[in-house]
């Protein structure tokens, strides 16, 4: 499926996620059909739907969307449910296209801040209830939501059962920006403020990955946010300071 139809300004970012990259997009959307924008009002976070299509969630109001390949859009779910989070800031799916969204409430109504999900069909299921606004999300093969706020990291189990890691012991880590998971289960884990990363194995174990010293020449990192692995397992990290050319970690 070509994006160039789709995107007039984000074609290379939607190809990458429609090729099993992945993408947060802000304002990018230039594009007909015409009715987008009264679908989604602010559109910020793309995911893969059922059929090849796309998830489109927006905010401001919250918002869902699929966009088909044939390029016909169908509302999913909007403000008009209680559940659903007026400020979206991370979203993931699942093997049965489900949509999960990690976010803050800021519209009257909405839920405070946590976790739902959202079945192809249209129905919002709250997971979590933190208070605190949730900014990495990601979900095993086994069906487990793994969500994180700034300080604390969650496992939501299929059964709905909440469990909080007990982070006693774990090397410090604050404003906690995004949350991923390898094949192995494996958590990873960026801090804004303390500018390192955490990998939390599932026997418990949990490593500092890297750490605010950067890459050992001189650049240091100042504000780290996305992380993302490739096939081989290398693991990539977002700063706001450009490292220098070829430089190692």
């Amino acid at each position: 499926m070509s994006a160039r139809p789709l995107l007039s300004v984000a074609g290379l970012a939607l190809a990458a996620l429609l090729t099993g990259g992945a993408l947060r997009a802000q304002n990018v959307v230039a594009w007909a059909p015409a009715d987008l924008a009264t679908s989604v009002a602010e559109p910020r976070l793309l995911e893969r739907a059922p059929g090849g299509g796309l998830y489109i969630t927006g905010a401001l109001p919250s918002s869902v969307v699929r966009l088909d390949p044939s390029g016909e859009l169908t509302l999913v779910a909007d403000g008009s449910d209680s559940l659903m989070l007026g400020f979206p800031l991370c979203t993931t799916t699942d093997a049965a296209h489900n949509l999960y969204v990690g976010g803050f409430g800021t519209v009257p109504g909405t839920a405070d801040a946590g976790v739902v999900r959202i079945s192809p069909s249209g129905v919002v299921t709250e997971l979590l209830d933190t208070g605190l606004s949730v900014d990495g999300i990601a979900v095993d093969p086994a069906g487990n939501v793994y969500a994180a706020t700034s300080f604390d990291v969650f496992r939501i189990e299929p059964d709905g059962t909440v469990v909080e890691y007990d982070m006693t012991g774990w090397p410090d880590i604050d404003g906690i920006e995004d949350l991923i998971l390898d094949d192995n289960a494996n958590i990873y884990l960026a801090g804004r403020f303390t500018n390192n990363v955490l990998l939390v194995r599932p026997s418990g174990v949990v490593l500092e990955l890297f750490d605010a010293t950067g890459d050992g020449q001189g650049n240091l990192p100042s504000s780290l946010g996305a992380l993302a692995l490739d096939e081989l397992g290398d693991l990539y990290i977002l700063d706001a300071t450009p490292l220098a050319p070829d430089s190692a970690v």
